[in-house]
């Protein structure tokens, strides 16, 4: 996770578009590697696998596997954001002041 403050919203636009490529390609990367383990491959040969492979060459890597990284839930793809909001809401205090 991270923390960061923009301050117009050119800014946010740009971060969330930055880093929502940054998520894609990390979760594709995480999708491949894991499914090559659970193929059976160690750490150094899934690795080694995945080097220098570029996008096209993961889905593939995938698709063999009987996994369409399209149909991976949005989320997962491309990450999520928060944001804080501050604002007041009536509520009720059970307990009487005294």
């Amino acid at each position: 996770s991270r923390v960061w403050m923009g301050s117009t919203s050119t800014d946010v636009i740009d971060y969330f578009l930055g880093r929502q490529s940054d998520a894609h390609r990390s979760a594709l990367n995480g999708w491949c590697y894991w499914t090559l383990r659970k193929a059976g491959q160690s750490r150094e040969q899934a690795t080694k696998a995945l080097e220098g492979a570029n996008a096209s060459a993961k889905n593939e890597l995938l698709y063999r596997h009987g996994v369409n990284f399209n149909e991976v839930p949005t989320w997962q793809r491309r990450g999520v954001g928060l944001w804080w909001e501050t604002y007041e809401r009536p509520g009720y205090d059970p307990v009487p002041v005294t």
